[in-house]
Order: C-alpha cells, then structure tokens, then sequence
C-alpha cells in the first residue's frame, strides 16, 4: 500500500522554477563549462515535470474557484514557512516529527490566545470572570501538552532538537 505524498507548494514551486531560470540565463551569458549546468538543466528538468502535474480541478471539485484558493493558500503556506522546507525534514525525521510540530504550534496557539484573553481581562471588568475560567482551562490544555512534549522529547532528543531549530529559524524570518 503506497502512501500519497502531499501536494507540492505551487508557490514555491514557482519560485524555485524563476530562480533557477535566472540562473541558468546568468550560468550561460558567462559561459561556464557544460559540467557545471547540467545539473541546473537536470533540475529544471524536474521543476518543470513537477508543475506540470498541476491541473485545475473539476467542476465537481471546486473548479477554478477552488484552484484559486489552493493558490492562495500555497502562497500565505510559502510565505508563513519562510524560507523553511519541511518537507525533506518531514520525510527524513517521519512522523513524530509531524507530531511535535503540531503540538508544539497548538502550545504556541493557546499561548497567544491565553494573551489575548489576559489583556481582555484586564481590559473589560465585565469580562473578567469570564476570562478567568477560560484561562484556567487553557492553563490545563497547555500543561497537559507540555507534559505529552517533554515526554516525546526524552524519547526523541534529536527530533526535538530538529522541531527546536526549525521553530527558531522561523522565527527568524
């Protein structure tokens, strides 16, 4: 049973495709040897097969409406992982990689939101009971996640560290 790979970003993708382009103009106007491009031209090559396979889907799925949503997102994705390809690391670490990537962002999450719920209680008197029991409940889910992440992180220290420099290096960008 084959596992389908997900969906390449079409923005990225593209990006990729221009810089590589620009390149190779560049690679050729100087006149390097041919050594030195065959492995652009074989990744042009590749990029090129790789946006091929793009298609915009049917009427059934959405149509162009859809495929202008895909797009979208593909660009907020690119743009939101800055420079960050996850992909080759998603496929060489595997899944419990996915796993504290996804609990470390919900962390993240509910971090902010415990924030905004805070500055909200401070803000609004009326609210404030309100906001007290919810960050109560917040407090609880992200202990609860800290728990399940240090635990993952003793069994898997050079996962985490991976999951560690990629947050930081996100948050660089």
């Amino acid at each position: 049973m084959s596992e389908q790979s997900p969906r390449p970003n079409f923005h990225t993708l593209s990006k990729e495709r221009q810089a590589l382009r620009e390149v190779l103009k560049e690679a050729k106007q100087f006149g390097p040897s041919p050594e030195m491009t065959t492995p652009l031209e074989a990744d042009r090559k590749r990029l090129d097969t790789e946006a091929a396979d793009f298609s915009i889907p049917t009427k059934e799925e959405g149509g162009l409406t859809r495929a202008k949503e895909l797009l979208r997102a593909d660009k907020q994705g690119a743009e939101a992982q800055a420079g960050v390809d996850e992909r080759p690391i998603r496929e060489e670490l595997g899944p419990v990689y996915g796993e504290l990537m996804s609990r470390t962002e919900r962390l993240h999450d509910l971090s902010d939101f415990e924030l905004r719920r805070m500055r909200e209680g401070a803000n609004n008197s009326h609210a404030k009971r309100v906001q007290e029991s919810l960050l109560g409940q917040i407090k609880k889910e992200k202990v609860q996640i800290q728990a399940e992440l240090s635990k993952m992180e003793r069994e898997n220290p050079t996962i985490a560290r991976a999951t560690e420099l990629v947050e930081l290096r996100k948050g660089l960008s």
